[in-house]
């Protein structure tokens, strides 16, 4: 019967709706019943309108999913308008609205995930843990998705504020901070650090993988009073293991593809603000040295996440080799890092360079043989100062492997820089 008052296309029709809106203006089947005979007559402007208004009026008859139809909707009506009638600003203002409206589902289905997880760790943890005043209820998760689900379209801060940040939803809160154009650096850092530890302590037979490793930051030094001095650590199980890595090839592929297409790219400035290599590749080694996995674990998951960044992928390894928190600086830390360093370019050389254009590949390669290159200067004026001061052992023999290795390498990369 609808579909036949529709395709009447009576002018009565429509000032009938008008007239009822005026009395109950909020009324979503009298509104939905106005776009869709606004949009039979063409009229798309006008139906765009209503179509917003749909989108953003508390309603309980409304679920989330809806409201991001309607908001979809809106933006198709006013792209489908001939160019000179388009309202540019009135296009950016829908745009805005149907990105709160994805935002606003994506915590909706964090939140959803939250529960099962929360189960999970109730029956593998402690009973001394199991109350801990940290974790969210399962239903006060549950309350929370009912709200965003049938509530009305939030504002960036409402959903940090109120749901994001209690929560501990890492990933939403990263992308909030995207969408709002934060500039805090310090912030962004710990957030990734929050959702990281959060992935890698993730377990399919106990509740926490990372104990020892939330004790500690992967930035302060090593002491004799070290977790991972005093206390061995415990590899996780293979399913676990499988799993953690898994969800960090996930998460680092979606967040890395989000922050840097829509930022132009690894090279611009907001897009290693967002993605901060340098702080994902010393949590995972971090992570990866106490839990004594092999050296190209680390290396392994870049590569798995398809991410054209292998001199970025350097450089991060190439900061951590220079830096001067004694926990990098250790000389089976430091192997490590130039072992994981010589990976990541291999693999760049194998796979990632025959995926980018002339230009860029060339770009890359240069940035990695003059990081190379400086390690060599470096290596090779710490061997003559060994062998000056008459030092001897297992270091220098790790040390000359290194040195052969990046050699190698570095002949590599000349011969695709010619």
């Amino acid at each position: 019967l609808t579909e036949t008052v529709i395709a009447l296309n009576s002018p009565h029709f429509e000032a009938y709706l008008r007239s009822r809106l005026r009395h109950t203006p909020d009324d979503p089947d009298l509104r939905c019943l106005l776009w869709r005979q606004l949009e039979h007559r063409g009229a798309r402007l006008e139906a765009a309108q209503v179509l917003e208004h749909l989108a953003v009026t508390p309603c309980r008859q409304l679920t989330l999913d809806d409201r991001l139809d309607f908001a979809a909707r809106a933006v198709v009506a006013v792209k489908a308008l001939p160019p000179v009638q388009q309202d540019l600003d009135y296009l950016r203002e829908l745009e805005a609205r149907l990105e709160l409206a994805q935002l606003q589902q994506q915590l909706c289905v964090e939140l959803s995930q939250l529960t099962p997880e929360m189960q999970r760790s109730s029956r593998v943890s402690p009973p001394r843990t199991r109350t801990s005043p940290a974790l969210a209820s399962a239903s006060s998760v549950e309350e929370a998705v009912s709200q965003l689900s049938h509530g009305p379209l939030l504002s960036l801060t409402e959903m940090f504020t109120n749901y994001a940040d209690p929560f501990g939803l890492h990933e939403s809160k990263l992308c909030l901070l995207w969408a709002s154009g934060s500039t805090d650096e310090l912030l962004i850092k710990a957030i990734w650090r929050d959702l990281l530890r959060q992935v890698l302590s993730q377990s399919r037979t106990g509740a926490d993988l990372g104990t020892s490793f939330n004790y500690m930051s992967p930035r302060s030094p090593v002491s004799r009073h070290s977790p991972i001095g005093a206390f061995p650590s415990q590899s996780p199980d293979r399913q676990s293991k499988q799993l953690i890595e898994l969800s960090l090839v996930d998460c680092l592929t979606r967040l890395g593809q989000r922050f840097v297409t829509e930022s132009g790219g690894f090279g611009s400035s907001r897009a290693q603000m967002f993605f901060p290599l340098t702080e994902i590749v010393s949590t995972l080694e971090y992570f990866a040295v106490q839990k004594k996995f092999p050296v190209h674990w680390v290396p392994t998951i870049l590569r798995d996440t398809r991410l054209l960044a292998g001199s970025y992928f350097v450089d991060a390894y190439d900061q951590l080799l220079h830096s001067k928190d004694s926990f990098w600086r250790r000389p089976e830390v430091r192997t490590r890092l130039f072992s994981a360093m010589v990976t990541v370019i291999e693999d760049f050389l194998t796979s990632g360079s025959v995926q980018l254009a002339m230009r860029p590949r060339m770009l890359q390669v240069g940035r990695m043989l003059d990081r190379v290159t400086s390690n060599l200067v470096d290596l090779n004026a710490n061997s003559l100062d060994q062998k000056t001061s008459g030092a001897q052992g297992k270091d220098e023999e790790d040390q000359t492997q290194v040195v052969d290795r990046l050699r190698r390498v570095h002949d590599q990369l000349q011969r695709y820089y010619r």
